[in-house]
């Protein structure tokens, strides 16, 4: 594909990194998420869909193809769920027939985000977050999968940060070691003040084998500020793995690991994903419990967490 073709939405997302760096909060970074999606949809609409041979219960799949390049795997319900037109009622009274996109792009705007339905805000974030992920892996193939991840994770920063209204920190200190101050790098991290809950937010499209990093941070966090003073909500995107032989998708779940990491190493509050696994959302009645939920649920219990 001409280089050009991939100007505008690398650039767009470049100029949406030095923004968000500035400030996570700023109305300005949603108009640049919102530019991006524009300019992902426009490309995706040269695509067509491929479907993904069934292969997890109640799932089915769809990939974008252009050419000879091809998007990641993504789930059909969630994204007919997030593109198609709803009934909303705005703050006038008047009754508003658009996507739960759109309509979450309006809360967001103006961090009132629990206006709308779990299940359409799941959605809503599943559809931006596959539109530009899509683009990048057609843009850019097997190479573009740190640029969609780093996508991904300002993303969810950015959501947190609107629905918070603060800015969050990417490191925080632990202890004095030979005079020196040892830094905890992190993904997100918020404090919401004096006798309120911190949180540790790991932003992750996947987990994989790298899950026990997230244990690991909370492991440290907890050793440095105490236990429970940082509650860890780890936000993950999916856990699939596409097969080209078989034009099938697995979920790629280590749920006996999860249970040990959460025994032996620290306790994580929360995993919010998109697209659950139904082997970690089976976690919950296991012991120990590991409540996981779709994310949409997070703005709607966040106040009682």
């Amino acid at each position: 594909m001409a280089k050009r073709a991939t100007e505008p939405i690398i650039a767009k997302y470049e100029e949406l990194g030095k923004r968000f760096n500035k400030s996570a909060t700023d109305i300005e970074v949603t108009n640049l998420f919102i530019s991006l999606d524009e300019l992902s949809r426009n490309l995706l609409s040269k695509a067509i869909q491929v479907d993904v041979n069934p292969s997890i219960a109640g799932k089915d799949y769809f990939r974008f193809q252009i050419d000879n390049q091809f998007s990641r795997p993504i789930n059909k319900a969630l994204y007919d769920n997030g593109i198609n037109l709803k009934t909303y009622i705005a703050d006038t009274g008047d009754e508003l027939e658009i996507t739960p996109v759109d309509f979450f792009w309006e809360q967001l705007k103006n961090q009132s985000i629990v206006k709308q339905s779990p299940d359409d805000i799941t959605s809503a974030i599943y559809v931006i977050a596959m539109h530009t992920c899509a683009a990048i892996d057609i843009l850019k193939g097997g190479n573009g999968r740190k640029t969609a991840g780093t996508f991904f994770e300002r993303l969810v920063g950015h959501i947190y940060a609107r629905h918070f209204n603060i800015e969050p920190v990417r490191e925080t200190l632990s202890v004095e070691f030979d005079g020196e101050r040892i830094k905890i790098p992190i993904d997100f991290a918020f404090n919401m003040g004096a006798k309120k809950p911190r949180f540790h937010i790991p932003a992750k499209t996947s987990t994989r084998d790298r899950a026990v990093q997230v244990w690991a941070q909370q492991k440290v966090l907890d050793g440095a500020y105490g236990t429970g003073r940082y509650l860890c909500l780890l936000t993950s995107m999916c856990e699939i793995e596409y097969k080209i032989k078989t034009n099938t998708v697995d979920e790629v779940c280590v749920p006996e690991q999860w249970k040990n990491y959460q025994l032996f190493i620290a306790q994580i509050k929360r995993a919010y994903y998109l697209d659950v696994p139904q082997k970690y959302a089976d976690l919950k009645d296991d012991f120990p419990s590991i409540v996981v939920k779709p994310f949409g649920e997070f703005f709607h219990e966040s106040s009682m967490l």
